[in-house]
């Protein structure tokens, strides 16, 4: 996290995060062993998913193609990227419905009350041509000997980060008025409120709140960081949103905080940035860097 020339920061931030990195990383060689394990990945929906977690489901019906073919006895599955697994069998069957009526419905789909009704479950997965040109695997799993799964460890990297400590490892900052118990609107949401067209009580208009942003800035620096600004309004629109999208991904400062109302704000190396409403759903402008009396000389530099 680099500083921000400008603006002061709560001086007792870098203590915290070095405290957070030491017990993240410890947590962290503790999943990098347990994705070292690992031979297949899978993905299951749910209720399927928590009934694995619970012990409830503990065999696992796939095509027999692709990898499934190749899974072996030993082998460690890593389900939903947060549920590890040990293989402790694999049998192969024809059909869904021959390996239902061999392992049993309350093994394989729990909830599921008759073999034609768990049949129909499959079907919504694989069509009955890639069933019978494949064949079928009964995949039986069990839990890990040592009860730490990866989700439970992530949930230890979250419970001792909380919020403020999440804020920090997105890169958030705290300054005098920062409002800590929040965290950044999705990027999704900060790049749909920047394109909402600026007056639509004009005819014909498409400038974009953006866009019309960008042309109150693009005379203030004179380095020209702002870029080019010209063109119909389509031009100018592409203009700000890939002027915006790089500074989304160029940013080392974001902040929640109240200026005199909350808002989120980012900046960049040299003190560029933006704002945006609190929820991320209004764009509120492009920023120049920090200085002094900036208002008196209408932030020209």
């Amino acid at each position: 996290m680099e500083p921000m020339e400008g603006i002061s920061e709560d001086e007792g931030t870098s203590a915290k995060i070095e405290g957070w990195t030491k017990k993240v990383v410890e947590i962290g060689v503790h999943l990098k062993e347990l994705s070292q394990k690992v031979r297949f990945r899978m993905h299951c929906q749910e209720p399927y998913f928590s009934q694995l977690i619970d012990g409830m489901k503990t065999v696992e019906g796939r095509c027999a193609s692709g990898e499934y073919s190749k899974i072996q006895v030993g082998d460690f599955l890593l389900v939903n990227q947060s549920l590890l697994l040990i293989v402790k069998d694999v049998k192969r069957y024809s059909t869904f419905e021959e390996m239902l009526e061999i392992e049993g419905l309350s093994s394989v789909l729990p909830e599921v009350t008759t073999i034609k009704e768990g049949v129909q479950v499959y079907r919504k997965f694989y069509s009955e041509a890639r069933e019978k040109e494949a064949g079928v695997v009964g995949i039986h799993v069990q839990h890990r000997v040592n009860p730490r799964q990866p989700f439970e460890l992530l949930y230890d990297i979250l419970k001792e980060l909380h919020v403020e400590g999440i804020r920090a490892l997105l890169g958030m900052r705290s300054t005098m008025g920062s409002i800590t118990d929040t965290l950044p609107p999705p990027t999704s949401m900060l790049l749909s409120a920047f394109s909402i067209v600026n007056n639509e009580t004009v005819p014909g208009s498409k400038l974009t709140v953006g866009a019309r942003a960008l042309s109150k800035h693009v005379h203030r620096c004179s380095n020209g960081w702002w870029g080019m600004f010209t063109g119909s309004e389509p031009a100018k629109n592409e203009l700000s949103f890939l002027k915006l999208q790089n500074m989304i991904e160029d940013a080392i400062w974001m902040n929640v905080h109240v200026v005199p109302v909350p808002v989120f704000e980012i900046r960049v190396r040299g003190g560029y940035g933006a704002r945006w409403s609190l929820d991320g759903s209004q764009f509120r402008g492009f920023l120049e860097p920090p200085m002094e009396e900036g208002y008196l000389h209408k932030w020209r530099h």
